[in-house]
């Protein structure tokens, strides 16, 4: 939630709303630093030197910017490892489809 533009407070109002439980904002700060480094090191982390099959998608998300709604798109590049996995090997997010990365 707070990836699409929310503050720590409107991501306790849903969380309170959608599964009935109190989180604190601090909680919420605290959790989404967690997840921010976890995925820091993901974005390091070493790829394989093969992979079988590499792909590419884009999902379509709404993002709040500036104070309005907007469409954007995250790319995910996909590779296939040799013991049947799929990987995400990489995500990027542009404002439309039809971008360049």
């Amino acid at each position: 939630m707070s990836s699409k533009g929310m503050s720590t407070r409107d991501n306790e109002k849903s969380i309170r709303d959608i599964y009935g439980i109190k989180v604190s904002e601090s909680s919420i700060t605290s959790i989404t630093g967690v997840v921010l480094e976890d995925f820091r090191q993901w974005q390091q982390r070493p790829l394989e030197e093969v992979y079988y099959v590499v792909g590419m998608d884009g999902i379509v998300i709404k993002v709040r910017q500036n104070g309005k709604v907007m469409n954007k798109i995250i790319y995910l590049i996909i590779g296939l490892k040799k013991e049947g996995y799929k990987e995400i090997l990489g995500m990027w997010i542009s404002e439309t489809e039809s971008a360049l990365l």
